[in-house]
């Protein structure tokens, strides 16, 4: 699935996460990609699923992959 959202100033940090519902065996993964469509930042794993932090550098429409890792669904 792809999310998008606008950053209209670089001076503050994104911070995304995404957790899989109780019980379910998803292994979320995330991927952060800039205005210009390049991967800036991947999830990493954090309590109950996985998160992403960046600082961005430019301002525009950032875009969100999250999927399932191989072999997990949910």
């Amino acid at each position: 699935h792809w999310y998008s959202f606008a950053v209209s100033s670089t001076a503050n940090a994104v911070r995304l996460e995404a957790a899989p519902a109780a019980g379910s065996a998803l292994d979320p993964r995330l991927e952060l990609y800039s205005p210009a469509g390049v991967l800036v930042a991947s999830g990493v794993a954090a309590p109950g699923g996985e998160a992403v932090a960046y600082q961005p550098l430019t301002t525009g429409t950032y875009r969100v992959r999250v999927r399932a890792d191989a072999g997990t669904a949910g």
